[in-house]
């Protein structure tokens, strides 16, 4: 490398307190052949490059592209290119040389972490579960079949008018967010799991509310009205949908105020029953047994017949049965195949089953 023998350099090495492997000293043999030495400061005559040495003046060596490989360029091997040296700066340098004091930078762009995993898979689920239709909408006003009347008349000697039935539209989704002392973090997730039900294309609206705990710890569900965004607080009741065309995801940590006094396990307890709920934990789910909603794996069974009503089987006897009139919620990891299996239990028209996780309450 330069002059200098792989032992004097190994021995350098070890000397500023690095240990190398065979592998990384491979790797530093390779990369020094396309390594240009550092300029020499002034007054100091150009000698072997000390490669455990930083960059002086911030200005570090340049990598020079290899003689055969011109990358991005489509010119062949051995023609010269436009791109030239690429100088690396170290961290907190000065100006490289002809910058006149001004150092050089340049933004790059680089994709953003994103809360949730799988995002092209779980806008494939969501399509699934958009196709939810819900219930038959009950027939309307005016819209007689009439050859459908004549027959029932033929049939029984009696007149009554057989309306049609109405017809099934696209099913909505609404989001409703806990805002809960440690529900800021996961806000990033619910911005994009809302994203994704619009890209999705399933849904005829997609809403996002968000969850209060009101005076004496009763549930609110606050919205925004008007270009000033002022958040106004209405009763959980009035979100409810007895036709069955909602979908809800109730999205929590299980943790903060309303769930610890009953108020959040109340108010899924209360939701219809013709209306899919379930809960989207971001917790991993070996933290759901110590939250307030401990969920437990095993077999959703959903009847379309009884208005979706939704039995469940834990995988494990319970140590104490549930109480009458309980309710199994399924509770959901923000992953694909979480709402994958949610949405085939919903689109089934007769008895469906999947394997799931759930909390009674």
């Amino acid at each position: 490398m330069h002059g200098m023998h792989l032992e004097d350099l190994i021995g350098r090495l070890r000397r500023g307190g690095l240990d190398p492997t065979a592998e990384e000293v491979a790797d530093a043999v390779w990369l020094s052949r396309w390594l240009d030495p550092a300029p020499p400061r002034a007054g100091q005559d150009r000698g072997p490059a000390d490669p455990s040495a930083p960059a002086e003046n911030g200005t570090g060596p340049t990598i020079r592209p290899p003689a055969d490989h011109t990358p991005g360029t489509g010119q062949e091997p051995g023609t010269d290119t436009s791109l030239g040296a690429v100088p690396l700066h170290t961290a907190g340098g000065g100006a490289g040389p002809g910058t006149d004091g001004a150092r050089q930078v340049f933004p790059v762009r680089a994709p953003a972490a994103t809360a949730l995993p799988g995002l092209l898979g779980l806008e494939q689920a969501l399509r699934a579960l958009g196709r939810y239709r819900g219930p038959a909408a009950p027939p309307r006003d005016g819209a007689i079949d009439e050859e459908a009347t004549a027959d029932h008349a033929a049939a029984s000697g009696v007149l009554v008018p057989v309306r049609r039935p109405g017809r099934r539209r696209r099913c909505d989704i609404q989001l409703l967010m806990d805002t809960g002392p440690a529900m800021a973090v996961w806000g990033q997730l619910v911005e994009e799991l809302r994203q994704a039900c619009q890209q999705s294309g399933a849904f005829g609206s997609v809403r996002v509310h968000h969850l209060y705990a009101g005076d004496g710890g009763i549930p609110l569900i606050g919205t925004t009205a008007g270009p000033s965004h002022h958040t106004r607080l209405r009763s959980a009741d009035e979100f409810h949908d007895p036709t069955g065309r909602w979908l809800t995801l109730v999205i929590s940590d299980c943790v903060g105020p309303l769930w610890q006094n009953g108020s959040a396990q109340r108010l899924l307890h209360g939701w219809p029953r013709t209306s899919p709920l379930a809960v989207v934990q971001p917790l991993p789910p070996r933290l759901w047994g110590r939250t307030a909603l401990p969920a437990e794996p095993g077999l959703l069974i959903r009847q379309a017949e009884t208005g979706g009503r939704t039995t469940f089987l834990p995988d494990e006897e319970p140590w104490d049965e549930p109480a009458a009139g309980a309710r199994p919620v399924p509770v959901l990891q923000p992953t694909p195949e979480a709402f994958e299996a949610f949405s085939r239990l919903l689109s089934g028209t007769g008895p469906t089953s999947e394997r799931a996780w759930a909390a009674w309450t």
